[in-house]
């Protein structure tokens, strides 16, 4: 197992990479204003400063959201990509660890980098004095159902085809699609709906697809 994991690890490094980097773009221009207002002795920089580290959090928090798409996307289709996939079929390892492999290396790059933004954006929440209230709470736990939706129909397509990029862009569509969905829906209906039922118009869908990815790869013929 730890072969695999650290398999799956490299497959998904570059990709690690390109989020780190785009999710830290902001953090450079935050910090480059703090320098800016120590030098110039701005009275206000302080306050100014952490409400950009809390916009810079926020901006992390959601591209790690974006890339579990591409996480998802790149699970089973990154390996046919790169024709990995035809020399694992050959080794005499169970479809079912590879699955688990994927997910566990998906989900915990995922939930690292969108802990580590959360967590700078609670930084600045609660250092400028405004704290935090229970809908700052249940954005955090929607954007979760939010990007496991987009990992599991992004693991769907990835079982069936052969494009990284196809799986991921086909993934964040179907999430601007239910999206739209709902809020045509609420529009027509004039009902808001709650954070409870947002959440599981997210993560039923996730579940669904996962197991349909899954199933459908434990049972592929090809590779």
């Amino acid at each position: 197992m730890k072969t695999l994991l650290w398999k799956d690890w490299r497959q998904n490094r570059n990709l690690v990479l390109g989020m780190a980097i785009i999710a830290a773009s902001p953090y450079v221009f935050i910090f480059g204003l703090g320098i800016i207002g120590v030098v110039t002795g701005n009275q206000n920089f302080r306050i100014d400063w952490l409400e950009g580290v809390q916009i810079s959090g926020i901006a992390g928090m959601w591209a790690s959201v974006l890339g579990a798409a591409f996480l998802g996307g790149n699970a089973f289709a990154g390996e046919r990509a790169d024709r990995s996939a035809q020399f694992l079929a050959f080794l005499p390892t169970e479809r079912w660890r590879v699955a688990f492999s994927k997910t566990v290396v998906g989900w915990g790059v995922f939930l690292a980098l969108w802990s580590l933004h959360t967590l700078v954006a609670w930084f600045g929440w609660l250092s400028s004095g405004a704290g935090l209230d229970s809908e700052d709470l249940q954005i955090g736990l929607l954007s979760i159902f939010i990007a496991a939706f987009l990992f599991a129909v992004g693991w769907l397509f990835s079982a069936r085809l052969a494009s990284p990029s196809n799986s991921a862009a086909l993934s964040i569509g179907a999430a601007v699609v239910l999206a739209f969905g709902i809020t045509l829906a609420a529009d027509l209906r004039e009902y808001r709906p709650g954070w409870g039922v947002l959440c599981l118009l997210f993560v039923l869908p996730a579940i669904v697809c996962y197991f349909a990815g899954t199933l459908h790869y434990l049972h592929r013929i090809e590779p």
